[in-house]
């Protein structure tokens, strides 16, 4: 890797102060929108990151991997049904503890840090320029910044489906999971009028389970709608906006697939408080694994994912490339299972469907921008 750019460099490109730079970079809002985009320019071609002091860029270590949480979803819609607690995504959250653990066990600190998807990009130079490598955990990511970035320090990539180069990542068989479910409620339940309550449009995980949903009802024979009955933010408050408009629109499907348990908990507790019988009136499924799926009433039937070995994996693979940084872009995915339980019209006994091992293989590949 070349001598890395400093605010000098910039200042110099972009014809102002050093001064005029950090507040650029960091007070966007404080410089005229000329000057902000030509310090932009300047930083971009420059491949330019902040650093965090002076004695990191010394030792070019900080013993720190950053943990990037780009949060992206509606204000919640509280109530007495979606609790506040089930606003905050418990699957990052498992996630997160992934990352930390394996962090430690390799030596590093975690920084956690967060933002809306609107400041993404503004705020993800200023981590980067903190840690030593980055996980981004978004269903949506500033693409430019990320390039630029990946230049100079590891990054990689959770549950998100941009190809970057340089750049590796980790997610999950969405659609393994999804068709072992459908194949499930089609051959043990005879299940015919599914509707699919979805997450963020623009969530791979959302499009993919979706996707595999449409895919496997009608590789079975049966019509399904072109879109999710309702896309959401995979919060338990999408369930509850969901399942009160099943309740007005006709007569209820035999089975509510939900994008995420979280959603589906909102489903449960709306038909709960309306006295809609699941699964006797209607099956609701989810997918992710929470452990509050298996306390719910009924318990939650959802798919499995590893989301503690996601954290790791990603952990791992910013070490890896610490060591290694030309080594090609790695994409990693790993298989899920699905857990039967009684909220699909099983007995009270859980029982367990595995996904495929083969699934769990990494693929190596070199990627390209986009």
């Amino acid at each position: 890797m070349s001598r890395a750019a400093t605010v000098y460099d910039v200042a110099a490109r972009a014809g102002v102060s050093i001064a005029t730079v950090s507040r650029a970079l960091r007070l966007p809002d404080a410089v005229r929108p000329e000057t902000r985009r030509r310090v932009a320019d300047a930083a971009r071609a420059l491949h330019y990151v902040p650093s965090g002091n002076a004695r990191d860029l010394a030792r070019q270590r900080t013993g720190m991997l950053g943990v990037w949480f780009i949060e992206d979803r509606a204000e919640a819609v509280v109530d007495d049904d979606a609790a506040e607690s089930l606003q905050w995504s418990l699957y990052w959250d498992q996630v997160i503890r992934g990352i930390e653990r394996e962090s430690w066990r390799r030596g590093f600190a975690a920084l956690i840090a967060s933002t809306r998807s609107a400041r993404a990009g503004e705020l993800t130079n200023e981590i980067a320029g903190r840690v030593d490598a980055l996980a981004i955990l978004a269903h949506d990511i500033p693409t430019d910044e990320l390039a630029v970035i990946s230049e100079r320090i590891p990054v990689v990539l959770v549950a998100a489906r941009h190809s970057i180069s340089g750049v590796d990542s980790v997610r999950v068989a969405n659609s393994q999971g999804i068709k072992l479910l459908v194949e499930h409620l089609i051959d043990v339940h005879g299940y015919r009028r599914p509707v699919f309550i979805g997450g963020v449009p623009h969530s791979s995980d959302a499009v993919e389970r979706f996707q595999a949903f449409r895919r496997s009802w009608t590789e079975a024979g049966y019509a399904v709608p072109d879109t999710p009955f309702l896309s959401g933010d995979f919060t338990a408050s999408t369930g509850v906006v969901a399942a009160e408009q099943l309740l007005t629109s006709g007569p209820l499907p035999d089975v509510v697939m939900c994008a995420n348990d979280q959603t589906a908990l909102g489903v449960l507790r709306r038909f709960r408080r309306h006295g809609v019988r699941v699964p006797e009136d209607v099956a609701v499924t989810g997918f992710d694994g929470l452990e509050l799926g298996a306390g719910t009433n009924p318990p939650l039937t959802t798919v499995r994912q590893p989301m503690l070995q996601i954290g790791a994996i990603a952990v791992k693979l910013l070490v890896e490339r610490l060591a290694a940084p030309e080594r090609p872009s790695v994409a990693t995915m790993l298989p899920v299972d699905v857990v039967i339980r009684e909220s699909c019209g099983c007995p009270a006994q859980p029982l367990l469907i595995k996904g495929m091992e083969l699934s769990a293989r990494s693929t190596t590949s070199r990627s390209t921008n986009r």
